[in-house]
Parts: C-alpha cells; structure tokens; sequence
C-alpha cells in the first residue's frame, strides 16, 4: 500500500507538471493567435516564420554539415535522404510560427544573422541531388562573385517549406494542390528575383528531366528583371572539363540533350502536378514555343560554359593538339549556331594566333571561319573560304580524305544557297566518290543534298540518289540529322529539329530562295514534326504550302512532291476530311511514275504519328477535362432534380454514364490500334452520353 501510495503521487505530481507545460503551451498559442490578427507588420527574413527566410551559404556549410554528422549521414546523401533524417526531425519539437502548430520548417528553427536572414538567391534543383553538390556549387559561386557567405541567403525548398505539414497531408491522402505549389514558388520568385539553378550530371542533367524544374524555369524567364544563373556542381565541372579534353565529340551529344529538352516528355513525381503544368502551358506560352525558350536558355548556358573552358584548353602550352582542335571546332559551329558569330571568330582567331589548327597550315581555320560566315548568312564569304581549305588540300594531296569530302559538300552547300545548282551538283558528286566507303551518317545527308540539287535541275539521276539514300537510311535507322544545306532528314524523333526547320525556313525567306525543292522539303519536315506533336491542323497548313512551293519550283512531280502529298494525306486521314485518299493515291502515282516502290520514303509515316510522350499527356489531359466535365454534368442535374422536387438518383445516373463512358472508350481504343482514328480527335464530349442517357 505504501509502494501504491508512493507511485500515485509520483504519477499525480507529474501529471500536474505536464498540466502546467500544457496551460503555458495553450497561453502561447493564444498568443501567436491575438498576434496573427493583430495589425500585419513589416516583416524581414530574419523572423521566424517569414515567406523569404533563408539559410546562408555560411551555414549550410558549417553547421548543416555538423547535423549531418549526427545523423550518420555524409555529402553523398541526397537531398531527399536528408528530408526524413535531418530536416523534419530538426524542426519536430519546434511550435510552428506559421499557423501556431507543432513541427516546423528547417529554416524558422534556425537563429544568427550568419546562419539566416532573408534570402538573397532562391535554388532550383532536384531533390536527387546530393547535398554536397548543392553545398559545393553554392560555396564556389560565392567565391567567383565575392559574395559574403554569412551574408548570402538562399532559399531552399526543402528546408524553407514546412515538411510536416507536407507528409501529414500526404498522410491523409491529400495531394497538395498544384496551384498552391505555383504559387509559393512564383511569389518567392517576385520577392527574390534572383533565381540559381543547378545543373547536374554533366553528361545527363536530371534537371532537364523533370517537369517542375523547367516550369520553375519558364517562370522565372516569366518575370520581369528576374535574374537566372545556371551553376554546375564543382566536382561535375572538373568531369566535364576532363572529358572536353580527352573526348571532345562528347560535346555533340549533350548539345543533342539540350536541344531534345521538352516539357511533355519531362518526369513528375505526381501525374497530377504534370498535368496542371501543361495546363498552365497551353493556356500560357504553348508547349512548343515554351521548348523554344528553355532550349534557348540552356543552350546559352552550355555555350558560355564550353567556351571558357575552349580558352583555358588555348593556353595550355602543347601546340598542334588534335584534341584541343576539334574542342575549338566544336565550340565555334555551337557559338555560330546560337548567332554569336564575333565570339566564334574571336575563338577561332585565339586558336589561330596559338598556332593550334589541326594540321601544319591554316585548312582547318578556314574551314571553320567558312561556318562561322555561312551561320552568319554571308555565304560568299563563306565559300571564298572553303575554296581556299580546298586549295590548301588539294596542294597538300589531302583532297582525296573525309576532310576533303566535308569541304566539298560545304562548297556545293553555299553554291546552292547563291542559286547555282549545277556547280553544287559537281561538288556533290565528287565529295560522294570519296565518301562511297565511309559512314553512313555522313554520306546518307550528303546524297540527299545532292538529290535536291538534282531536283531544282530536273536532273536524270535525281531518282536513283533519291532511293539511294531512302534505301542506307531505313537500313540504318538512323536519328535526325541535318545536311550540309541545312534540311533535315526526319526520324522516329524530330523534337530537336524544330527550331532548325524555323530557322531554315526564315533564311529561305530572307534570301528569297523559296522555289526550290530544298524550301519545300524543308516545309514538308514542319509539318511532319506538328504532326508527332499532334498539332493537325498547324501540319495540314505547313503541308498545304510545301505543295505550293513544290509547284512553284517544278518538283511536284518528284519523290521529293511525293513524299509531301503522303504526309499531307496522312495529317488529313486523321483529320476525317475526305481529300485524304486522292492525295495518297496522287504519292503512290508519282512514285509509279518514277519507277520507285509504294514505300520509298524520306519520310516514314510510322514516325508522321503522335510520339508516345505526348499521346499519353494527351489522353491523361482528356480524362482530366473528363472528369471536370463529368463534374459540372452531375452538379447541373442535381440542380434540375432540385428545383423540379424529385427524388435525386444520382448513384444510378452516375453508373449508366460510367458505362457508356467505358463503352465509348472500349471502342475508340480499338480504333486507335487500328490507325483509324487521331488522339486528339476522339469523342470525348460527355454531351453525347447525356443525350444518349436521357
């Protein structure tokens, strides 16, 4: 009785201590109450629970690195690693200065003026990424801008967003709205105006694969005086300047990355979040011309990139590299490509003065500069150039080689640009007789140029090039590649081609050489890429106008006019509209006509379909409107039902709907696997099911 006694004392005493913790706790909150509506005061990042608060460089540095420790985690952890380890339960015994509940974010747990204050920078990232990759890029851009670390803030929104709140919600099944995620980053956006995003690996940049961090940059180039930095992780800089070094074709395959960037084959972590995105994209910019502006951006970045490190490999003391050569090469074409020609040739006569030219003389040089004016649209420039490298190798008895083929073609290239059709024929045909044996990603463009070439003459081999080159590129299967006159050759993907195709296509205009076979072509690629973009009717007009040219120039009735007629019957079979068959049987008469096979194509209409990207996003979009229009239905009817004083029966409606609705569906599926029927023509109106209902 006395142990009894003893223990419910004990307990009675400590229940009063928890009593009294909790009366303080209640005061407490009532006061964060009374003070939340009191008169809102002008707030900074340096009180807890403000919208800009943010950690310093200097702490995420220091004593991020100390928590870390504790936790039994190091710098190759990822950010989501840290998320459940570190930052909820940093803040999990902290009252919440937001809405006065338990748990809080990182950020408004942490005190100083060194550790945190309003955020100068705002982060945009992936949560995949390594905190010592987020922690290095930041430490050096502070070094490279004479930036005070204690004193430089960045918003991070894994630890400036309350990550309880996020899991409990989470926890009940609840999807945070995609609505309020877009705003807490746009009004952080607006109130920070200085946005850094982070761009790793190298060779393959998860940022460039995941939906909310190109909408998070196509916001930020959406506000106005809004500055964006693009940084790589240290250690990514130091792997990226080694493979420059030792392998410089590298170079074309993530400048083949960044040109591939588009939103709707980019990865979300919640269908739902990427759904809304494209929303927001539709009802905004629209897909393709927000693409245009991401690759843009990211393709300055990665030119400004490859060019200091171009610089630092010219003053490196080995002469006559190879390696270091084809880096400068490289570099120059993509500064040309992007319009900075007096950067080009800035780089290119650096390389020059350090005597660096592949080779003992100047070829290389001009065959370079010959690009760079070419780019610039000075084509005679361009070709007094080659026609001195042509010199320089046939003086050399270098003229017979792959260099030597390259220089040729460019010749015929800008021959056909200043409408000389005849004397790019001949340069055609002879860098071909070099090529014959070489790769066929570099003689299949080559034959094609030639091809168009022969077309605008009416030339009698034109046919035989033609199939000549259908026939190595289906056997090759080979990915979009452009020609020496700038067409490309389409594929199974042309996103990357788009804005070549544009850019074509307005030098075309500007030159006033639009009545060729090569303008018409390249009118013809257009409208093969709005077709695996599923834009019908955009395709239907660009395949209108390449027939125009075509008739214009005298080539419809080539396999070049062909080729245009299939592609236009194909956007107008999806379309239903009943001019579809006479075009088709009008291709299929042509290559009749010209002794070539029903299917001897450019052009394969396997790929003139939507890619599987978009058709999914297009059919996860229709259901979405789907159910909002299934929503909208249910509402008016029950509306109907009340004012009329029936008995509602909305359980019965909704399952005779949801079986007509599957129906439907039942059977537009199987025509799409019958080819006969376009994505983005399918009945999904649910007017029709409530007519046939009623």
């Amino acid at each position: 009785l006395k142990r009894l006694t003893t223990v419910l004392m004990e307990t009675e005493t400590a229940t009063n201590s928890l009593d009294a913790d909790y009366e303080m706790e209640k005061q407490a909150l009532h006061n964060l109450c009374k003070a939340s509506t009191a008169p809102a005061l002008q707030q900074d990042g340096n009180q807890p629970g403000d919208s800009l608060r943010a950690l310093s460089v200097h702490y995420l540095s220091t004593g991020l690195q100390r928590e870390l420790q504790l936790a039994g985690l190091t710098q190759e952890n990822t950010i989501r690693e840290l998320e459940k380890s570190v930052i909820r339960p940093f803040g999990a015994r902290r009252v919440c200065p937001r809405d006065g509940l338990l748990g809080s974010a990182f950020v408004d747990a942490i005190s100083s003026p060194d550790n945190v204050g309003q955020a100068s920078f705002m982060l945009s990232y992936t949560w995949g990424y390594t905190i010592g990759d987020v922690v290095d890029a930041l430490v050096q851009y502070c070094s490279r801008h004479n930036l005070n670390p204690k004193r430089t803030y960045v918003w991070i929104c894994a630890f400036c967003i309350n990550q309880h709140r996020v899991q409990q919600a989470l926890g009940r099944k609840e999807t945070v709205p995609f609505q309020n995620f877009a705003e807490e980053f746009g009004s952080r956006v607006r109130g920070i105006r200085h946005v850094l995003a982070l761009m790793g690996p190298w060779h393959a940049p998860q940022y460039v694969k995941r939906a909310w961090c190109l909408y998070e940059l196509a916001a930020t180039m959406d506000v106005e005086d809004c500055k964006l930095d693009i940084l790589m992780p240290p250690r990514e800089a130091i792997g990226f300047t080694k493979a420059v070094m030792s392998q410089p074709n590298r170079i074309g395959e993530i400048w083949e990355v960044l040109g591939n960037v588009c939103v709707a084959q980019a990865e979300a972590t919640v269908q739902s979040d990427k759904i809304n995105i494209m929303k927001a994209i539709q009802e905004g910019p629209g897909l393709l011309a927000l693409n245009g502006r991401l690759r843009e951006k990211l393709k300055s970045w990665f030119a400004d990139v490859l060019q200091a490190e171009a610089l630092n490999l010219l003053g490196m003391s080995a002469r006559n590299c190879p390696v270091r050569s084809t880096c400068v090469a490289q570099v120059s074409h993509i500064l040309a490509e992007l319009g900075r020609h007096d950067r080009a040739m800035s780089l290119l006569d650096e390389a020059r003065r350090r005597g660096q030219a592949v080779g003992s003389d100047d070829a290389c040089y001009l065959v370079n500069a010959g690009h760079v004016f070419a780019a610039a649209g000075d084509h005679q420039a361009a070709l007094e150039h080659y026609s001195q490298a042509h010199s320089k190798l046939e003086k050399q008895k270098h003229l017979q080689s792959e260099e030597g083929a390259r220089v040729l073609t460019a010749m015929g290239a800008m021959k056909m640009k200043q409408r000389m059709p005849a004397k790019a024929v001949e340069d055609f045909s002879r860098a071909d007789d070099i090529l014959k044996t070489s790769s066929l990603h570099i003689r299949v463009p080559l034959l094609l140029d030639l091809a168009l070439a022969q077309a605008d003459l009416k030339h009698e081999k034109m046919t035989a090039t033609y199939f000549q080159a259908q026939q190595l590129h289906e056997m090759m299967d080979l990915p979009a590649l452009a020609t020496a006159t700038g067409v490309v050759m389409c594929s199974r993907n042309m996103m990357s081609s788009m804005d070549r195709c544009k850019a074509l296509l307005h030098s075309h205009h500007q030159k006033g050489i639009l009545c060729t076979a090569g303008a018409a072509y390249n009118l013809t690629c257009l409208a093969y890429l709005h077709a695996q973009c599923a834009l019908l009717h955009d395709g239907l007009a660009r395949a209108e106008a390449a027939l125009e040219l075509h008739n214009a120039a005298g080539t419809l009735r080539t396999p070049f006019g062909a080729d245009t007629f299939a592609i236009l019957a194909c956007l107008q079979e999806r379309l239903h509209l009943p001019s579809a068959a006479a075009n088709r049987r009008k291709a299929c008469e042509i290559r009749e006509e010209l002794g070539l096979p029903a299917d001897c194509t450019l052009l394969p209409l396997k790929y003139c379909q939507v890619s599987s990207c978009v058709r999914a996003l297009v059919e996860a979009l229709k259901e979405d409107d789907e159910q909002n229009t299934r929503q909208e239905d249910m509402e008016a009817y029950a509306q109907q039902v009340k004012m009329k004083g029936l008995e509602p029966v909305e359980r019965n409606w909704k399952r005779v709907k949801d079986s007509i609705r599957q129906q439907v569906k039942k059977e537009t599926a199987a025509s799409i696997e019958q080819k006969q029927v376009s994505i983005s023509c399918l009945p999904w109106s649910f007017d029709l099911l409530s007519t046939m209902v009623t």
